[in-house]
C-alpha cells in the first residue's frame, strides 16, 4: 500500500510524519472476517517505515462508534526503533531530556469494553525490560480512573533514558499499586514496592523496600533497606492540602557508611535517629 494512494482518500494525514514520505510502502497481510460492528481477526500483520512491525489477532467490535468501541487482542509482535517513532511522535511532545530506547518490543494481551482496559503486556528492549499487568476502569475520565495494576523493571536503564548517567544506572523492581483517580488533588491510592537492585552513582542498593498511601491530599511512607553498607527504616507523612504543604519524618539509621556508598572520599559511618518536622 503506497503512503500517496492512503493520502488521496485521506490528505489530512500529509501533517503526520509517519506519511510524510508519499513514496513509503506499507505492507499488510490480514484475515479479517465479520461485519464492521463485530470483526474477528485471525491474522493482522503490518510492516512498514524502517523498522516497525505489528502482528496481532483477536477481535474488535462496536466499530464505527469509537464510543462503542470493544477489543480483545492478542498481540505476537509489536516492534519499532527510535528512528520509526521519532517520526510518530511530534517534535516537543517528549522532555528534551528524555532518551527513547532504539529498540523495543511488546507482547501480550489488550483487552477493553465500556471503558475498562486490561493489560498482560511484556515489553524489551536495548535499554531494559518492564512488564505491566493491570486493570483500569472509567479510563475516560481521569479524576475517577479505578486501576490495580503491577509493575516490573529488569535492568531497566535509568540513567540513559533521564540522560543522567553520572548519577543513575539500571534498576530493577517490582510495584503494585491499587487506587482511584490521578488528580494529585482527589486521588486516593495504596502502593508497595521493592528494589531489588539499584545503581546510584556506581553503588549498587539492593532489597530497598517501601509502602505507603494517599488520600485526601495526606501521603503516609515507609521505607527501608537492610544492606552492607546502608541500613535503615524510616516513616514520613506529608499534607499536601494547606497553602505550604508540611512534612515528618522519623527514621532510625543503623549505620550508612559514606565512602562505600561514593558520598564521600574519607571513611564515615552514621548512626543515629532521624525527627524532621517541615
Amino acid at each position: 500500500l503506497l503512503v500517496k494512494d492512503v493520502l488521496t482518500f485521506v490528505p489530512a494525514l500529509r501533517d503526520q510524519p509517519a506519511f510524510a514520505d508519499p513514496n513509503a510502502t506499507w505492507y499488510i497481510n490480514s484475515r479479517i472476517k465479520g461485519r464492521i460492528a463485530d470483526l474477528r481477526i485471525d491474522a493482522l500483520q503490518i510492516a512498514g517505515l524502517q523498522d516497525t512491525k505489528i502482528d496481532i489477532s483477536g477481535r474488535i467490535g462496536g466499530l464505527p462508534s469509537m464510543n462503542k468501541l470493544t477489543a480483545d487482542l492478542a498481540i505476537r509482535n509489536l516492534s519499532s526503533s527510535k528512528r520509526d517513532m521519532d517520526q510518530f511522535i511530534k517534535k516537543n511532545t517528549l522532555p528534551s531530556n528524555i532518551t527513547l530506547p532504539s529498540r523495543l518490543n511488546a507482547k501480550g494481551n489488550i483487552k477493553t469494553i465500556s471503558g475498562q482496559l486490561y493489560t498482560d503486556l511484556s515489553i524489551t528492549t536495548d535499554l531494559g525490560n518492564a512488564t505491566i499487568k493491570g486493570s483500569f476502569n472509567e479510563i475516560n475520565d481521569p479524576k475517577k480512573t479505578n486501576y490495580n495494576a503491577r509493575i516490573e523493571t529488569k535492568e531497566l536503564d535509568l540513567g540513559t533514558i533521564l540522560q543522567q548517567k553520572e548519577m543513575l544506572g539500571p534498576v530493577s523492581a517490582t510495584l503494585t499499586t491499587k487506587g482511584r483517580g490521578f488528580d494529585p488533588k482527589t486521588a486516593s491510592a495504596t502502593f508497595e514496592g521493592m528494589v531489588h537492585t539499584a545503581l546510584v552513582k556506581q553503588y549498587h542498593y539492593r532489597d530497598l523496600q517501601v509502602k505507603g498511601n494517599i488520600s485526601d491530599q495526606k501521603a503516609n511512607i515507609a521505607a527501608g533497606i537492610n544492606d552492607p553498607n546502608i541500613h535503615f527504616a524510616l516513616n514520613a507523612s506529608a499534607d499536601l492540602s494547606t497553602e505550604y504543604p508540611s512534612l515528618r519524618i522519623e527514621g532510625m539509621i543503623d549505620s550508612i557508611k559514606m565512602q562505600p556508598l561514593h558520598l564521600t572520599k574519607d571513611q564515615m559511618i552514621y548512626r543515629g535517629k532521624i525527627e524532621a518536622n517541615f
